[in-house]
Protein backbone atom coordinates (compact mmCIF):
# COMPACT_ATOMS: atom_id res chain seq x y z
CA UNK A 1 0.00 0.00 0.00
CA UNK A 2 2.96 2.46 1.00
CA UNK A 3 4.48 1.76 -2.65
CA UNK A 4 1.09 2.64 -4.27
CA UNK A 5 0.83 5.84 -2.76
CA UNK A 6 4.41 6.76 -2.91
CA UNK A 7 4.80 5.98 -6.54
CA UNK A 8 1.50 7.39 -6.91
CA UNK A 9 1.45 10.43 -5.61
CA UNK A 10 5.14 11.62 -6.82
CA UNK A 11 4.27 10.50 -10.69
CA UNK A 12 0.92 12.81 -10.85
CA UNK A 13 3.06 15.78 -9.01
CA UNK A 14 5.92 14.83 -11.68
CA UNK A 15 3.17 14.16 -15.06
CA UNK A 16 2.22 18.14 -13.62
CA UNK A 17 5.55 19.40 -13.69
CA UNK A 18 6.45 18.04 -17.02
CA UNK A 19 3.31 19.42 -18.50
CA UNK A 20 4.09 22.38 -16.97
CA UNK A 21 7.66 22.79 -18.49
CA UNK A 22 6.37 21.63 -22.10
CA UNK A 23 4.11 24.79 -21.76
CA UNK A 24 7.37 27.27 -20.58
CA UNK A 25 6.05 27.02 -17.23
CA UNK A 26 2.51 28.38 -17.83
CA UNK A 27 1.56 27.53 -14.47
CA UNK A 28 3.22 29.26 -11.24
CA UNK A 29 5.29 27.07 -8.70
CA UNK A 30 1.67 27.49 -6.05
CA UNK A 31 -0.87 26.13 -9.44
CA UNK A 32 1.67 23.19 -10.03
CA UNK A 33 1.51 21.88 -6.43
CA UNK A 34 -1.98 23.07 -6.26
CA UNK A 35 -2.83 20.68 -9.59
CA UNK A 36 -0.48 18.05 -8.56
CA UNK A 37 -2.37 17.82 -5.17
CA UNK A 38 -5.68 17.70 -6.69
CA UNK A 39 -4.19 15.20 -9.22
CA UNK A 40 -2.81 13.13 -6.51
CA UNK A 41 -5.73 12.71 -4.08
CA UNK A 42 -8.30 12.03 -7.22
CA UNK A 43 -5.60 9.69 -8.86
CA UNK A 44 -5.28 7.72 -6.13
CA UNK A 45 -8.86 7.38 -4.82
CA UNK A 46 -9.41 6.17 -8.99
CA UNK A 47 -6.09 3.64 -8.48
CA UNK A 48 -7.84 1.67 -6.08
CA UNK A 49 -11.25 1.37 -8.59
CA UNK A 50 -9.92 1.45 -12.35
CA UNK A 51 -5.88 1.07 -11.61
CA UNK A 52 -3.99 1.95 -14.35
CA UNK A 53 -6.90 4.47 -16.55
CA UNK A 54 -6.21 6.64 -13.39
CA UNK A 55 -4.28 8.34 -15.74
CA UNK A 56 -6.62 9.77 -17.78
CA UNK A 57 -8.58 11.62 -15.16
CA UNK A 58 -5.08 13.30 -14.53
CA UNK A 59 -5.55 14.53 -18.28
CA UNK A 60 -9.02 15.39 -17.78
CA UNK A 61 -7.52 17.70 -15.03
CA UNK A 62 -4.82 19.35 -16.74
CA UNK A 63 -6.60 19.71 -19.81
CA UNK A 64 -8.93 21.60 -18.05
CA UNK A 65 -6.57 23.87 -15.92
CA UNK A 66 -4.75 24.67 -19.37
CA UNK A 67 -7.91 25.69 -20.96
CA UNK A 68 -8.36 28.06 -17.94
CA UNK A 69 -5.39 29.28 -18.13
CA UNK A 70 -5.72 30.07 -21.90
CA UNK A 71 -3.92 27.47 -23.45
CA UNK A 72 -4.78 26.32 -26.61
CA UNK A 73 -6.95 23.08 -27.20
CA UNK A 74 -4.27 21.55 -29.41
CA UNK A 75 -1.46 22.63 -26.64
CA UNK A 76 -3.83 22.00 -23.59
CA UNK A 77 -4.27 18.60 -25.10
CA UNK A 78 -0.66 17.71 -26.50
CA UNK A 79 1.10 19.07 -23.56
CA UNK A 80 -0.42 16.75 -20.62
CA UNK A 81 -0.57 13.41 -23.27
CA UNK A 82 2.98 14.23 -24.31
CA UNK A 83 4.01 14.13 -20.20
CA UNK A 84 2.45 10.98 -19.95
CA UNK A 85 3.89 9.07 -22.55
CA UNK A 86 7.14 9.99 -21.26
CA UNK A 87 6.26 8.89 -18.03
CA UNK A 88 5.33 5.60 -19.40
CA UNK A 89 8.61 5.67 -21.68
CA UNK A 90 11.14 6.46 -18.13
CA UNK A 91 8.97 3.35 -16.33
CA UNK A 92 9.54 1.21 -19.14
CA UNK A 93 13.19 2.13 -19.41
CA UNK A 94 13.66 1.11 -15.69
CA UNK A 95 11.95 -2.10 -16.37
CA UNK A 96 14.39 -2.83 -19.38
CA UNK A 97 17.25 -1.86 -16.76
CA UNK A 98 15.76 -4.22 -14.31
CA UNK A 99 15.72 -6.91 -17.06
CA UNK A 100 19.67 -5.96 -17.85
CA UNK A 101 20.85 -6.00 -14.24
CA UNK A 102 18.80 -8.85 -13.49
CA UNK A 103 16.88 -7.28 -10.63
CA UNK A 104 13.35 -7.77 -10.35
CA UNK A 105 11.08 -5.26 -11.09
CA UNK A 106 8.02 -5.75 -8.62
CA UNK A 107 10.42 -5.90 -5.68
CA UNK A 108 12.34 -2.55 -6.52
CA UNK A 109 8.94 -1.25 -6.67
CA UNK A 110 6.88 -2.86 -3.41
CA UNK A 111 10.17 -2.76 -1.22
CA UNK A 112 11.90 0.47 -2.41
CA UNK A 113 8.87 2.76 -3.68
CA UNK A 114 11.39 5.83 -2.92
CA UNK A 115 13.90 4.68 -4.66
CA UNK A 116 12.02 3.72 -7.45
CA UNK A 117 10.21 6.81 -7.42
CA UNK A 118 13.50 9.04 -7.31
CA UNK A 119 15.16 7.07 -10.13
CA UNK A 120 11.88 7.48 -12.36
CA UNK A 121 11.47 11.21 -11.43
CA UNK A 122 14.99 11.93 -12.73
CA UNK A 123 14.94 9.95 -15.98
CA UNK A 124 11.57 11.47 -16.54
CA UNK A 125 12.51 14.80 -16.35
CA UNK A 126 15.46 14.00 -18.66
CA UNK A 127 12.85 13.02 -21.27
CA UNK A 128 10.97 16.06 -20.40
CA UNK A 129 13.76 18.70 -21.13
CA UNK A 130 15.26 16.81 -24.41
CA UNK A 131 11.24 16.63 -25.73
CA UNK A 132 10.60 20.55 -24.52
CA UNK A 133 13.44 21.45 -27.16
CA UNK A 134 10.69 20.05 -29.73
CA UNK A 135 7.60 21.03 -28.22
CA UNK A 136 8.13 24.60 -28.93
CA UNK A 137 8.24 24.25 -32.59
CA UNK A 138 4.74 22.45 -32.50
CA UNK A 139 2.02 24.50 -34.38
CA UNK A 140 -1.79 23.17 -34.20
CA UNK A 141 -1.28 19.80 -36.55
CA UNK A 142 -4.22 17.56 -35.96
CA UNK A 143 -1.75 14.64 -37.56
CA UNK A 144 0.29 15.09 -33.86
CA UNK A 145 -2.67 14.76 -32.02
CA UNK A 146 -4.35 11.47 -33.64
CA UNK A 147 -0.78 9.99 -33.54
CA UNK A 148 0.14 10.77 -29.79
CA UNK A 149 -3.95 9.65 -29.00
CA UNK A 150 -2.69 6.04 -30.72
CA UNK A 151 0.01 5.67 -28.48
CA UNK A 152 -1.64 6.08 -26.02
CA UNK A 153 -4.05 3.69 -27.20
CA UNK A 154 -1.90 1.31 -27.94
CA UNK A 155 0.07 1.68 -24.64
CA UNK A 156 -2.99 0.53 -22.39
CA UNK A 157 -3.57 -1.79 -24.45
CA UNK A 158 -0.51 -3.51 -23.75
CA UNK A 159 -1.07 -2.42 -19.99
CA UNK A 160 -4.24 -4.49 -20.13
CA UNK A 161 -2.36 -7.33 -21.44
CA UNK A 162 0.13 -7.77 -19.08
CA UNK A 163 -2.15 -7.34 -16.42
CA UNK A 164 -4.25 -10.27 -17.09
CA UNK A 165 -0.85 -12.43 -16.69
CA UNK A 166 0.30 -10.50 -13.91
CA UNK A 167 3.27 -8.86 -15.62
CA UNK A 168 5.09 -11.72 -15.47
CA UNK A 169 8.74 -11.36 -16.96
CA UNK A 170 8.59 -12.98 -20.46
CA UNK A 171 5.78 -10.53 -20.83
CA UNK A 172 7.39 -7.68 -19.39
CA UNK A 173 10.67 -8.07 -21.62
CA UNK A 174 8.20 -8.62 -24.97
CA UNK A 175 6.50 -5.17 -24.49
CA UNK A 176 10.00 -3.81 -22.96
CA UNK A 177 10.79 -5.11 -26.60
CA UNK A 178 7.98 -3.60 -28.66
CA UNK A 179 7.28 -0.24 -26.83
CA UNK A 180 10.65 0.68 -27.02
CA UNK A 181 10.28 -0.01 -30.74
CA UNK A 182 7.39 1.74 -31.05
CA UNK A 183 8.68 4.73 -28.90
CA UNK A 184 11.19 4.83 -31.82
CA UNK A 185 9.26 4.77 -34.66
CA UNK A 186 6.78 7.51 -32.88
CA UNK A 187 9.67 9.54 -31.85
CA UNK A 188 11.05 9.53 -35.38
CA UNK A 189 7.84 10.28 -37.13
CA UNK A 190 7.30 13.22 -34.58
CA UNK A 191 10.68 14.54 -35.53
CA UNK A 192 9.94 14.25 -39.25
CA UNK A 193 6.43 15.66 -38.57
CA UNK A 194 7.90 18.60 -36.32
CA UNK A 195 10.74 19.16 -39.61
CA UNK A 196 7.95 19.17 -41.83
CA UNK A 197 6.24 22.40 -39.53
CA UNK A 198 8.80 24.56 -39.01
CA UNK A 199 9.57 24.39 -42.85
CA UNK A 200 6.49 24.94 -44.10
CA UNK A 201 6.31 28.10 -41.07
CA UNK A 202 10.03 29.14 -42.69
CA UNK A 203 8.58 29.17 -45.93
CA UNK A 204 5.36 31.21 -45.49
CA UNK A 205 7.90 33.49 -43.80
CA UNK A 206 10.05 33.89 -46.49
CA UNK A 207 7.04 34.09 -48.95
CA UNK A 208 5.63 37.02 -46.39
CA UNK A 209 9.17 38.79 -46.61
CA UNK A 210 9.34 38.63 -50.49
CA UNK A 211 5.96 40.08 -51.15
CA UNK A 212 7.10 42.70 -48.67
CA UNK A 213 10.06 43.61 -50.58
CA UNK A 214 7.97 43.17 -53.52
CA UNK A 215 6.13 45.87 -52.14
CA UNK A 216 8.72 48.29 -51.23
CA UNK A 217 10.86 48.29 -54.23
CA UNK A 218 7.57 48.79 -56.11
CA UNK A 219 6.71 51.73 -53.80
CA UNK A 220 10.42 53.05 -54.30
CA UNK A 221 10.29 52.88 -58.38
CA UNK A 222 7.46 54.85 -57.99
CA UNK A 223 8.66 57.04 -56.19
CA UNK A 224 11.52 57.32 -58.12
CA UNK A 225 9.21 58.17 -61.14
CA UNK A 226 7.48 60.57 -59.57
CA UNK A 227 10.59 62.31 -58.09
CA UNK A 228 12.18 62.10 -61.66
CA UNK A 229 9.08 63.80 -63.23
CA UNK A 230 9.24 66.47 -60.62
CA UNK A 231 12.63 67.25 -61.40
CA UNK A 232 11.86 67.05 -64.97
CA UNK A 233 9.38 69.92 -64.16
CA UNK A 234 10.95 72.14 -61.57
CA UNK A 235 13.77 72.37 -64.37
CA UNK A 236 11.45 73.62 -66.87
CA UNK A 237 9.45 75.90 -64.59
CA UNK A 238 13.02 77.56 -63.95
CA UNK A 239 14.06 77.93 -67.28
CA UNK A 240 10.89 79.72 -68.39
CA UNK A 241 11.14 81.93 -65.18
CA UNK A 242 14.44 82.35 -66.64
CA UNK A 243 13.29 83.42 -69.88
CA UNK A 244 10.29 85.98 -68.86
CA UNK A 245 13.08 87.58 -65.85
CA UNK A 246 15.85 88.05 -68.99
CA UNK A 247 12.99 89.44 -71.23
CA UNK A 248 11.90 91.62 -68.90
CA UNK A 249 8.58 91.16 -70.16
CA UNK A 250 6.71 91.34 -66.35
CA UNK A 251 3.35 90.70 -67.97
CA UNK A 252 3.76 87.42 -68.80
CA UNK A 253 5.87 86.77 -66.32
CA UNK A 254 2.87 87.49 -63.76
CA UNK A 255 0.18 85.71 -66.60
CA UNK A 256 2.44 82.40 -66.49
CA UNK A 257 3.07 82.26 -62.62
CA UNK A 258 -1.43 82.46 -61.99
CA UNK A 259 -1.86 79.56 -65.15
CA UNK A 260 1.70 77.70 -63.54
CA UNK A 261 2.67 78.05 -60.36
CA UNK A 262 -0.43 78.76 -58.19
CA UNK A 263 -2.41 76.05 -59.71
CA UNK A 264 0.41 73.37 -59.09
CA UNK A 265 0.61 74.85 -55.28
CA UNK A 266 -2.77 74.46 -54.84
CA UNK A 267 -2.68 70.95 -56.07
CA UNK A 268 0.82 69.84 -53.65
CA UNK A 269 -1.42 71.55 -50.60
Amino acid sequence: MLAVIVTGTCQMFILAIGTNILLKKVLSKIEVLIVGTILAIGGLILLATVQYFALIYAIGVLVAVLRFKKASWFMAIVAPITSLLIMIVSDYTIIWSTIMLQVEYQDLLMNTPFVYSAFQSAIMLLYIFIAAQFFTRLKSNYLVLILLVVTIVIIYIFIYIGSLYEFPTDILTIFTILFTTFSVLTGIVFVVVTKIIQSHIENQEREVELNHLKDYTSRMEHMYIEMSLFKHDYINILVSLQGYISSGNQQELETYFKKTIVPLNKKIL
